[in-house]
């Protein structure tokens, strides 16, 4: 019931409405105050005939007459408070039944509201837990990305760092080409050199093979002890050729082997160098053959 209503607005719209020669009711009580619940009104209402009754009585009350009129009165006025008793009774149980089924409806529709309101904190709680799932499933996937972009970065890092490196090993790996071919060029001139020089000297015992038959042991044996250089000099220079190749081999090797991780990173990437890896094998192993087949020279 709203708050507000009381039982002295209840008793002077019941008034107002006898007043103007109707019946007071629940319904015109209501419509009167333009609020109040039935069972309120209803309550109010009899308590305001019971004190209407109360005040009959004492209107009844009436100066003193002759014995005859004031008993006829008397049993008049009593017929006629049992017949509005009487009617006052039949007029509020109809309304007490009106009121009944009026609580009714409302207890139904109350019911109803109730039952709706349930089934919608159930859709409202279905959708709270599929709300935290999804959430979850987000800051799973969150997770997931940060944690695969982390992993990109680390391999973008590592791959970087491989080909920095291996830009590093071609340029030793061409470093040491160029020291073979230094040294090839070194042994190449010497060795002419030597023969020049061996020429030389034979043309020279030749020439004076009649004049320098004395000289010519002496000769022999300097052209012995030059070539005994000579043979020195080129057996160290096989073995600078033999390490430099052997190193050479180890820096292919190693070469090849990071070449192998920045390709096995750069498909991960999706990069393909295969191309690029196979001419720098082909160029390594040229050299490589290039290299043997000078030495075996």
């Amino acid at each position: 019931m709203p708050r507000g209503i009381t039982q002295e607005q209840v008793n002077q719209a019941a008034d107002a409405i006898v007043a103007i020669g109707e019946r007071p009711t629940v319904e015109k009580i209501r419509n009167q105050l333009g609020t109040g619940s039935p069972n309120t009104v209803t309550r109010m209402l009899d308590v305001w005939r019971q004190g209407l009754a109360e005040r009959l009585r004492q209107t009844s009350l009436l100066p003193e007459l002759p014995d005859e009129v004031g008993q006829a009165m008397s049993t008049l006025w009593t017929l006629a408070l049992q017949h509005a008793r009487s009617q006052a009774q039949q007029e509020l149980q109809t309304e007490r039944e009106a009121l009944q089924r009026a609580s009714a409806a409302l207890d139904a529709r109350a019911s109803e509201q109730a039952a709706q309101l349930a089934a919608a904190e159930s859709e409202r709680a279905k959708a709270v837990e599929a709300a935290k799932l999804v959430v979850s499933r987000a800051e799973v996937q969150q997770q997931l990305i940060d944690r695969l972009e982390s992993e990109l970065k680390v391999q973008a890092g590592e791959r970087e760092r491989l080909l920095a490196q291996n830009q590093a090993l071609v340029a030793s790996e061409s470093q040491l080409r160029q020291e073979i071919q230094a040294i090839e060029a070194r042994v190449v001139q010497e060795r002419e050199r030597w023969q020049q020089h061996a020429r030389a000297v034979e043309d020279r015992s030749h020439t004076q093979v009649d004049q320098a038959r004395v000289d010519l042991k002496a000769a022999r044996s300097e052209l012995a002890e030059i070539r005994k250089q000579h043979r020195e000099d080129e057996r160290h220079h096989q073995q600078r050729i033999a390490e430099l190749t052997r190193a050479l081999s180890i820096a292919e090797r190693e070469a090849s082997h990071q070449r192998g991780v920045a390709e096995a990173l750069t498909l991960k990437l999706g990069r393909n160098s295969r191309a690029e890896n196979i001419q720098r094998k082909r160029t390594a192993k040229t050299t490589l053959r290039r290299t043997r087949h000078a030495s075996a020279r």
